[in-house]
This record gives structure tokens, C-alpha cells and sequence, in this order.
């Protein structure tokens, strides 16, 4: 029998009666305020964090063309969509080829898995990938295959698992520590208009069987929209910078989700524990240029779709930047959330939008990167210093100190790196000696 379950995470008008409360000091000099209400705690990070200061990622490995006339073709990205990382291995999904490469933790190329295609083993336009945790298996979702592939850990089809969808998705697959698969499903495709459409997870097995169902997060939010309709398209897009409501299942099957309209997220626990995560933080300003060439390229794409098209009544973009924009669980259970920093004016940019449509793939304005890092209990971890050209789209591979990221150098050529984990004082700690002073 599916079980379903709702996780219905409603945001309160008023803060109830608690019937705990107490504010200390975590290790690192992390100040924090702790409440207890029944099955809810709500954890607010007053000042400090648990590493007491920023960790930084140091590369040990990159995949990539550094000269694309020298190197082999194993080496030459395209449109890398999919991260994962097993023992020892990293799994890099480029859906320009389209193939699933394998490399070693050091770069090296080891082997391909599958192939475009519709036969056994293959597959068409595939977006998410993961590894099992214990036996190395590779898991991939092709939606366009209506199946997700499963490959040995040496790159072998061992079966196909049918699964009910035809859309894309970057909402990726999720395999928790025990080995239980999870895909992102539509619950109500078919029966409601795409507007309407409700999301959730459904852990799935060989056969296609169904084991559980969970539902998306519900919030009391209305997003900030514009919208265009003719008789034949419907678009609703975004208010540029507006805050919109983001959730992500981590590897314990916990769920996580919040409105970016403050720092405050949630995490519902699969033992029924509700823990509610706060920051007290300063919101990131939107430069004023910055926020008009975002609205006129805005209007500019729906006035290619509609013609005539007007702002209307909708919603200004706001002077302030979201809370944060995702939240990227690792295989550790700690908890990355991503949010956007100032914006940076790139030399050579689109200018005007509504002038050269080349503005999407060339813009104006770019947002710098800033994440912090929660444990599964809702600590606050720390901050972690990105290097300059990482980027969490598609989400990054991590295992314990170990982060596998997207990046791109100053020509914009792709590449796949291997991070460490570096905590505050751990390289010094590294490099001392034994009687804890730095070599000469």
C-alpha cells in the first residue's frame, strides 16, 4: 500500500506561547536562542557560528579543457547538468554530448556509462544522477525514457525502473544514507493547469513500484508575478528579486523548505520533529541600476512572447535581495544555503535588452555568491568562502569535506573541480609542526 504523507508547513501570524526557552553560547562562540514547543523547536542564530569563523574550499582536482586543441574528448565539457560523487569517483552528466563520464578523485578519466538512445541502457535528455551509498550503484533519470537507468558500479545496465513522467525537471533525485530512492514527481499532472501544478517526492522502486509519497511544503506565500496570456501561452515569471518559496528533501529523508522573505526555514524530520531555523542578518540592497536592467529584461522577455506587453499593476522590484535562493543538502546532513550577494556591472555585457535579445546569455548584472552551513539540527555551522567562478547550478556533489562544483574561468569554458573542506584554522593546524608551532 503507498503511504502519503503531507508535510503542511504553515507560517504563523504570531509567535505561540513557547513552553521552553533559553539563550547560550555553542562552541566557536555561537550565540543562539533555543525555544521548544511541543514537536517544534525553533533555533535562532543570534551571533557567531559553531567553526567560529569562514571555512574555504582548496582544489585538488580539475576536469576540463585548459587548451580544447590539445585535449582529449573525455576532457572537453559542454552542458554539464548533473554532479555525483562515489568511492573514489566522480560522476560528471553532460547532456551536450550526451554521456555520463566517469573520473577519478585526481581527474583522470576512467569510463563512460551509457549512451543516447532508446534501448536498454540508453537514454534521452537525462537531468539528475546519484550513486548508492554501499554497493556503487549509478542511477540516472531520463524522463524522455519514461525510466531511470540502473548501471553497475562498473558502468554495466542492470535494470530499468519505469517511472510516470514526461517533463523536466531540475528538481534533482535524491538517495538517503540507507539506499532509498527518491524522484521528483507532479501529484496532480494531468488534472490541474501548469500554474496550478504541485510538486513532491515519491520514493520508487524496480518495476516502477511506488512506496511513498511526500508533498511539497504548503506556505502561506503569494509570490510576486508578472504574467502574459493569448489564447494558446500562458508565462508567469518572477518578479526579479522578489522572495518565492524553495524546499529540497535531504539524504535522511528530511524536507526542507521556507519563503525567502526572511531567514527562517524549516526542516521536517521523518520522526515528526519540526525544527525551525533563524538568522539574524542584514539583507543584501539591490543596486539601483542593477534592479532596473533586471526589470527591463524582465519586460523585455515577455514582450518578445506578447507584444505590447506593460508592467500593469504588478509588483516593483524590490530594493532588498532574497534571504537566500536554495538550499543544497549534502550526504552528511548538513544543510548549504545559498544566497545572493551584491551585485557585480560586467565589462561587456548586455547594455539594454529591449536591443539585443544576446542579454540572457551575456547580462549586465551578476550576483556574487555567499553560503552558509547548517547541521540537520539546525546549528549554524559557518560561512564558506566560494571560490570566484564555483557555481551551485547544477548542485554540487558533497560528502564530508569533500565538494565536487560546476565552475567556469574567465572565458567562460566549463570545468568540474574537486574542493577540500578547509575549517577555520585546520590548514594551519595541517602545516604546524608537532610542538603546534609553523615549520620554517
Amino acid at each position: 500500500m503507498v503511504q502519503a504523507r503531507l508535510l503542511r508547513m504553515m507560517i504563523p501570524a504570531a509567535l505561540a506561547l513557547m513552553s521552553a526557552c533559553s539563550t547560550g553560547s555553542g562552541t566557536g562562540g555561537w550565540v543562539e536562542e533555543r525555544t521548544v514547543d511541543g514537536s517544534t523547536t525553533t533555533v535562532r542564530t543570534v551571533s557567531g557560528s559553531v567553526w567560529g569563523g569562514r571555512a574555504s574550499l582548496v582544489e585538488e582536482a580539475s576536469i576540463g579543457a585548459v587548451d580544447a586543441t590539445a585535449t582529449a574528448d573525455e576532457y572537453l565539457l559542454g552542458s554539464v547538468s548533473g554532479l555525483a560523487i562515489g568511492e573514489n569517483r566522480i560522476y560528471v552528466l553532460d547532456r551536450q554530448v550526451p554521456t555520463i563520464r566517469v573520473y577519478d578523485f585526481n581527474g583522470r578519466y576512467v569510463m563512460d556509462v551509457g549512451r543516447e538512445g532508446s534501448g536498454p541502457g540508453e537514454y534521452r535528455q537525462p537531468e539528475s544522477i546519484v550513486v548508492h551509498p554501499q554497493d556503487g550503484r549509478l542511477f540516472v533519470r531520463t524522463p524522455q525514457n519514461a525510466r531511470i537507468n540502473v548501471y553497475s558500479r562498473d558502468g554495466e545496465i542492470l535494470d530499468h525502473w519505469p517511472i510516470k513522467t514526461g517533463f523536466n525537471t531540475s528538481q534533482p533525485m535524491v538517495m538517503t544514507m540507507e539506499g532509498k530512492l527518491w524522484t521528483y514527481i507532479i501529484t496532480n499532472l494531468g488534472s490541474a493547469d501548469v500554474t496550478e501544478w504541485k510538486g513532491g517526492m515519491r520514493r520508487c522502486g524496480p518495476e516502477g513500484t511506488v512506496i511513498d509519497t511526500i508533498h511539497a511544503p504548503v506556505f502561506e506565500f503569494e509570490p510576486w508575478t508578472i504574467e502574459g496570456r493569448t489564447e494558446n501561452n500562458n508565462t508567469v515569471n518572477n518578479v526579479p528579486f522578489s522572495p518565492f518559496m524553495t524546499w529540497r528533501m535531504v539524504g535522511d529523508g528530511s524536507i526542507i523548505g521556507g519563503v525567502s522573505d526572511s531567514y527562517r526555514f524549516e526542516i521536517n524530520r521523518p520522526d515528526g520533529r519540526r525544527i525551525v531555523v533563524e538568522r539574524a542578518s542584514e539583507p543584501i540592497r539591490v543596486h539601483p541600476e542593477e534592479g532596473r536592467w533586471h526589470r527591463d529584461a524582465a519586460t523585455a522577455n515577455m514582450v518578445n512572447q506578447f507584444p505590447g506587453w506593460v508592467w500593469g499593476n504588478a509588483r516593483e522590484v524590490p530594493g532588498t535581495k532574497p534571504s537566500f535562493v536554495g538550499f543544497y543538502p549534502d550526504r552528511s546532513g548538513r544543510i548549504w544555503v545559498m544566497r545572493q550577494g551584491p551585485g557585480e556591472r560586467l565589462e561587456g555585457g548586455v547594455e539594454d535588452p529591449f536591443e539585443d535579445e544576446g542579454w540572457w546569455s551575456n547580462p549586465l548584472w551578476r550576483d556574487t555568491q555567499l553560503v552558509d552551513v547548517f547541521d540537520i539540527d539546525g546549528r549554524y555551522l559557518g560561512e564558506v568562502d566560494l571560490p570566484e567562478h564555483v557555481r551551485f547550478r547544477p548542485q554540487p556533489a558533497i560528502d564530508g569535506e569533500t565538494i565536487v562544483c560546476y565552475s567556469e574561468d574567465e572565458e567562460g569554458m566549463p570545468f568540474v573541480k574537486r574542493y577540500r573542506l578547509v575549517l577555520p584554522g585546520e590548514e594551519e593546524d595541517r602545516r604546524a609542526g608537532s610542538d603546534g608551532s609553523l615549520p620554517e
